[in-house]
């Protein structure tokens, strides 16, 4: 599929109305669907420039959705340098705890616990209560999201 088709079905889910056209507010919903991860000066930027309108029409989404794509991306190392702050003892390791409350608390884009859990706890030593973060980082870097298995 091509990706303005592709573009097109996802902001068509999210098109409330049937009218063309999605809030201003679903614009950063609809390009993490579209898998880019816009950040916090980002979405204040969106926010300034449309803030006189209270929707976008679809050609407009793809202008934003270019430029969004443009920006770099964050890399590896960008992870493992953010994580290794809180790893004093460079043991490769970050307390769970702490994690858990950083996923859940902090940032632009902020996990429920249950996205958390679906994250952490495949990686996760229980008995040590530590994450290995070059696991964390390398398993949300993938392309395929980690799986729940019953058990």
């Amino acid at each position: 599929m091509a990706e303005t088709e592709e573009l097109e079905e996802i902001f068509t889910l999210f098109d409330r109305k049937g009218d063309g056209s999605i809030e201003i507010a679903q614009i950063k919903d609809v390009l993490r669907s579209a898998g880019l991860n816009p950040q916090g000066g980002d979405l204040e930027k969106l926010e300034a420039d449309y803030k006189s309108k209270d929707s976008v029409q679809f050609p407009e989404f793809c202008a934003i959705y270019k430029e969004m794509k443009a920006k770099p991306q964050p890399v590896m190392e960008d992870f493992m340098e953010f994580f290794s702050i809180f790893d004093r003892e460079k043991s490769g390791l970050i307390d769970s705890l702490q994690l858990r409350a950083f996923l859940c608390l902090k940032g632009d884009s902020r996990l429920t616990e249950e996205e958390m859990e679906l994250i952490v706890k495949p990686i996760e030593d229980k008995k040590k209560e530590v994450v290995p973060y070059k696991d964390l980082v390398t398993l949300v870097m993938s392309e395929q999201p980690p799986t729940v298995t019953q058990g």
